[in-house]
């Protein structure tokens, strides 16, 4: 039971975290843009895992810096610029996308990292550790286990379904990629896309919503893709 409980507990971490993350790129991009942004990431739901994931490794790796705020903060803006490195290059592997790009940052690194984010991630390591963090588990170690476990049950059970249904839709726009990278087919491809993304599938177009920075990446027929993609956002754009 106490092993079960701690599975609970660590992924109600990373569920929180992931919310929390959500929560505050809201609230930067929606003063960026100077208006209400609400879609952020290929979720449906309010969270951003690649934030529970970097809180994770914050909480359980870099502890023994918290008394260290320099070192915290140093340790915690490089271990999480890794991992939005690798998040963004294993996902750019698997769906052949360009999920964002940070190229018109300065200092930044193949346009997946920037030293702007960077500084973020050292200051945010600090507010969760040492403040964040502990009120938190405080008050989930006050829960009792049935508490608990009805909780993270539930939450699971939505999140399982968020990313299962979240992925089939991905893999169907890699399909559609790749069917317009391998075959000569332009305007049959062009009007299944047009049908998927405009006519279709919510999914897809949140997604596109949710990163306006979104690239297919290769060659001169995937820049065509890309120029029909900017299309139908400035047609969706001139109906509001």
């Amino acid at each position: 039971m106490e092993v079960f409980r701690e599975c609970v507990f660590v992924f109600l971490l990373f569920f929180s975290y992931s919310t929390l993350g959500y929560l505050a790129e809201i609230i930067f991009c929606s003063i960026r843009e100077k208006k209400l942004i609400f879609n952020r990431g290929f979720l449906l739901g309010p969270y951003l895992p690649i934030y529970g994931v970097g809180a994770f490794v914050i909480i359980y790796w870099l502890n023994r810096y918290q008394d260290d705020i320099v070192a915290l903060f140093v340790m915690g803006a490089v271990v999480c610029s890794l991992v939005e490195y690798f998040t963004s290059l294993i996902m750019e592997k698997i769906f052949k996308i360009r999920w964002w790009d940070y190229s018109h940052m300065k200092f930044n690194l193949n346009g997946r990292i920037c030293l702007f984010n960077s500084f973020l991630f050292g200051l945010g390591s600090i507010i969760v550790l040492k403040f964040i963090n502990p009120f938190y588990v405080g008050l989930l170690m006050g829960l009792s286990n049935r508490i608990l476990l009805f909780i993270g049950v539930f939450f699971f059970v939505i999140f399982f379904l968020d990313v299962i249904t979240s992925i089939i839709v991905l893999v169907q726009l890699k399909l559609n990629t790749n069917m317009f990278m391998n075959r000569d087919a332009t305007s049959e491809v062009k009007r299944m896309v047009h049908s998927t993304l405009q006519n279709h599938t919510f999914f897809i177009r949140r997604v596109l919503r949710a990163f306006p920075m979104i690239t297919i990446i290769n060659d001169e027929k995937v820049k065509e893709f890309n120029d029909y993609l900017e299309k139908l956002r400035r047609e969706r754009k001139s109906r509001k």
